[in-house]
């Protein structure tokens, strides 16, 4: 009595009364939401905007503005009357200041950088720096996209380790409703055993028999138990929740089993984000080769400049325009290695992007395999369990007709176990060979 008492208790808390229920949609929301995978990639995102928008600003003026002061001891310049070395000439300058400078109120020597203050203010525009500054822009720009584009390859794995979380805690439940139900039916057995054995029309080693089955079952059942509860928790790691097993999956049976359309695999491969971050990478290497060869033309820069001082102990103003042109005529012969260097590095990615596009469409062409593989097994494991419940109907009534020992009517319910266990086995790895699929043909 208290066996079937527990078996309905485990019956009502796998129908989850009163509990969460989470279905795939909704972990997959959840998933780009909370993960933390989803939020570093729209960082990358974001840096990779804030990187362009730095390269932007290379079009424009650079203004520059630079004050200084200082006070020293002594001036760094002291010329006296007395630092004239020609004699006649200090006599003379002598004999003027004593007849003249002294009434002035001149003083007998000039004093200069004592004090002061310089401030300045330049403006600069490069007019031609050869399209170091375009090309730089360009790599930003591809910056940005590749960043795009690891964003929705991240994305994809999200969705694709979602899913697989998902379906393992579906596959385990399913795999605990078979339990359940074989424990149901050996209840039943044990109950009908022991009438038997109490009507002396069985043998007590018949009740051991039907302990030990139960025993069986009740460690499958607890194994399953802490399956479940460790992947209900690995699934709300994924999808960036705190982590819990008090809820349940929801599955809609039109859901369960969406086969894909083939898709050709070279078709699949041009389309994939990885072939694309591969073409940027291309690309981002032409662009770096353009700007090591504008590294040796000239480049031209003209600009507007302000200062002030007050070196001289008086306030002086003063403004310019100017220019700059640079010609780095020994430069090529470093640019030309630059340049072979490049060429070099344009072949290794274009030899990448060949190798791994073949890679590619080997990938996709063994997942779909895989796919019509599972899907062909999938109704034989079906069958199978048709045939092994017949099999269990036919033995069920041969043993209350007492034409076959109990042994033989438990190996009979143990094939329709075995049978449910491996067509629900079946069933996941379909699922999850589709959903492997779809995260390679990015739909």
């Amino acid at each position: 009595m208290k066996r079937t008492i527990y078996i309905l208790i485990l019956i009502i808390s796998s129908l989850g009364i009163n509990a969460q229920t989470l279905t795939l949609d909704s972990c997959l929301k959840i998933a780009h939401r909370h993960a933390i995978a989803a939020q570093d990639a729209e960082i990358d995102v974001q840096i990779a905007q804030e990187q362009k928008r730095q390269a932007f600003t290379k079009y424009f003026p650079q203004v520059q503005a630079m004050a200084v002061g200082f006070y020293n001891l002594n001036p760094m310049i002291d010329l006296g009357i007395d630092d004239i070395t020609n004699k006649s000439t200090r006599d003379v300058v002598n004999m003027l200041y004593y007849n003249y400078g002294a009434a002035l109120g001149f003083d007998r020597s000039v004093t200069y950088f004592q004090h002061g203050t310089v401030a300045s203010l330049v403006a600069t525009q490069p007019v031609f720096m050869g399209g170091r500054i375009y090309n730089g822009n360009q790599l930003a720009e591809v910056g940005v996209e590749a960043a795009k584009i690891q964003k929705n390859i991240s994305n994809i794995q999200l969705d694709n380790d979602v899913e697989q979380a998902f379906w393992l805690v579906f596959s385990l439940e399913q795999k605990q409703q078979v339990v359940i139900q074989a424990a149901v039916l050996m209840e039943q057995l044990s109950a009908d055993v022991k009438n038997a054995v109490d009507a002396g029309l069985a043998i007590n080693n018949d009740k051991i028999k039907i302990q030990i089955e139960q025993n069986e079952i009740e460690s499958k059942r607890v194994s399953l138990e802490n399956g479940i509860r460790l992947a209900k928790w690995a699934l709300c790691q994924t999808i960036g929740i705190e982590p819990s097993d008090s809820f349940n999956i929801d599955v809609p049976r039109q859901m369960m089993i969406s086969m894909p359309s083939y898709i050709n695999e070279e078709e699949a491969a041009l389309v994939r984000p990885e072939y694309n971050l591969l073409e940027l990478n291309l690309y981002a290497e032409k662009l770096k080769k353009r700007m090591a060869i504008g590294e040796a033309l000239p480049s031209l820069v003209v600009g507007a400049g302000y200062s002030y001082n007050n070196l001289f102990q008086k306030n002086a103003n003063n403004g310019s325009i100017f220019f700059t042109a640079v010609v780095p005529l020994t430069a090529w012969w470093k640019t030309s290695h630059k340049i072979k260097q490049h060429n070099l590095q344009i072949t290794k990615a274009e030899n990448m992007r060949r190798d791994y596009f073949e890679k590619m469409e080997l990938e996709l062409r063994q997942a779909w395999n895989e796919v019509e593989q599972a899907a062909r097994q999938l109704p034989i494991r079906q069958q199978t369990v048709q045939n092994a419940k017949e099999n269990l109907r036919i033995n069920q009534l041969n043993y209350n007709a007492g034409l076959i020992t109990l042994s033989e009517y438990l190996q009979a319910q143990t094939l329709y176990t075995q049978a449910l266990e491996q067509e629900s086995e079946a069933r996941t790895n379909l699922l999850f060979k589709i959903s492997n699929y779809k995260r390679l043909i990015n739909h």
